[in-house]
């Protein structure tokens, strides 16, 4: 599996220590200012690591004591009473975060107070091939591309955000915290060129399974090129296969994320020749196929899904009622690539 890797982050937070999956290990003790000691504030910080929200914390009283009132101070000017906020940072820098806690009715108070400095955000980008040239790259052929963005945390993929682009084949996401991310490209419904190349990983593979990671540690990615898998030209027929896309969770059936997932039509010998995505009641079709053995599976990014053996003959040109399973509501766990 190839790898990119950008060198080890040269300064994590003064006070935090921040692993790969987005947990801040390190509390916040309580610091003077005791009036009673049933009365100890104390409290931890953790960046969203989750979201596309930039310089986004979560904070977590955890103070003890019997304390009924909470005032936060985040050092930019604003505050809070919640017991456990969520604030957004407008920018970089080092913050003096306090927490103030009390009693109202014993009197009991204390305070812990902590700088805090947010951690460093990174970029990643990349041309996308369609064919010899980026889309759109030296010609403009009024394409559209998706890329879609993925991180990996505690051996889960958790989806980041959909990226929309044109200009000279090139997608770009800010603001990611360091560790190992999975980026899928394609076309949009409507570009000329949609049904002419399969959604395609980075690794230039279709199945998120065979899909290469990309690790990031301490320095932005500008060049992690995707070649877009082309479609196989088959000949016409009169060959027709139909069906429907479902997940399966605790024996209980339910619809996909169809803007997901992709229905892959492969030969006998695992090469994908077409692909189609279904429809919003997860309804698929391929059609003018012709009679041959196919392998029939959905990709769904980070989810494993069943595969079917289709036979179209003479005797049997229309195959109906298949159903794909997509196995979990949720990101499942990364398979073995050994």
């Amino acid at each position: 599996m190839r790898v990119l890797k950008i060198s080890l982050i040269t300064a994590w937070l003064l006070v935090f220590s921040f692993s790969l999956t987005g947990q801040v290990v390190q509390d916040l003790a309580g610091s003077g200012n005791i009036s009673d000691t049933t009365c100890k504030a104390a409290f931890s910080a953790e960046p969203d690591s989750l979201t596309n929200f930039p310089f986004l914390y979560h904070f977590r009283d955890l103070s003890t004591g019997n304390i009924n009132a909470w005032h936060w101070d985040f050092g930019d000017g604003s505050s809070g009473t919640e017991q456990n906020p969520s604030h957004q940072y407008n920018e970089a820098g080092t913050y003096k975060v306090c927490l103030t806690v009390a009693n109202q009715g014993s009197g009991c108070t204390d305070q812990a107070c902590q700088d805090m400095t947010t951690l460093e955000y990174f970029s990643l980008g990349g041309l996308v091939y369609a064919g010899e040239y980026p889309l759109n790259n030296p010609v403009v052929n009024g394409d559209t591309g998706i890329a879609s963005l993925y991180r990996i945390v505690n051996n889960q993929f958790v989806f980041v955000e959909d990226h929309f682009f044109q200009d000279y084949g090139y997608y770009w996401f800010g603001y990611l915290f360091p560790g190992q991310y999975l980026v899928k490209v394609g076309l949009t419904p409507g570009s000329p060129n949609y049904n002419n190349y399969f959604l395609t990983y980075y690794g230039d593979d279709i199945s998120w399974t065979k899909a290469d990671f990309l690790s990031i540690s301490t320095s932005s990615l500008y060049e992690a090129e995707i070649h877009l898998v082309p479609v196989q030209d088959l000949a016409a027929g009169a060959g027709i296969i139909r069906g429907y896309v479902k997940f399966e969770q605790g024996n209980e059936f339910a619809m996909p994320p169809i803007s997901q997932t992709t229905v892959i039509l492969s030969d006998i010998n695992h090469t994908p020749l077409l692909f189609t995505q279904p429809n919003q009641s997860g309804y698929f079709e391929f059609t003018g196929l012709p009679y041959d053995v196919y392998l029939l599976t959905a990709d769904a990014t980070g989810k494993p899904a069943s595969t079917v053996t289709i036979t179209l003959s003479e005797n049997t040109p229309v195959v109906e009622g298949i159903n794909l399973t997509v196995f979990g509501n949720n990101a499942n766990l990364i398979p073995d690539r050994n």
